[in-house]
């Protein structure tokens, strides 16, 4: 599966894009601490992507304390959405410093309820580092 095909941006394919954002906030969220890092990849590809930035700097503020936000994970209509989120996420993921535990969870779960291969998770995988120094 390649995994470097653009999200498509019409007509269902945005609600794709809306799920994308709040996959990305959930990882985010997954290890219970905000990070600029991670806060600032969200912002890029959320004003990348069209939403407005106080949308976005509000959505992910409260996400760590807003009990409505879902906590399984999104279920993409393509694969091949969902293997550019899982390759999006895990970089967030990893840009704190470290692949938390609960991350790597949510990312592998995330992979299973989409359908993506074992392969190109574990490639995705492969592709950010556990820590960063």
């Amino acid at each position: 599966m390649k995994l470097n095909k653009p999200i498509k941006h019409t007509g269902a394919d945005y609600q794709e894009l809306g799920l994308f954002l709040r996959g990305l906030i959930q990882i985010m969220a997954a290890d219970g601490h905000l990070h600029e890092q991670q806060k600032n990849h969200i912002l890029d590809f959320g004003t990348e992507t069209g939403f407005a930035r106080g949308f976005l700097l509000e959505s992910i503020e409260g996400a760590l304390n807003n009990k409505h936000l879902p906590k399984e994970p999104p279920i993409f209509s393509h694969p091949e959405s969902a293997a550019k989120f899982l390759s999006k996420a895990a970089v967030i993921a990893v840009s704190d410093g470290e692949l938390h535990p609960r991350e790597k969870k949510w990312l592998l779960k995330t992979a299973e309820i989409n359908n993506i291969d074992t392969d190109d998770i574990q490639q995705i995988l492969a592709s950010v580092p556990e820590k960063i120094e």
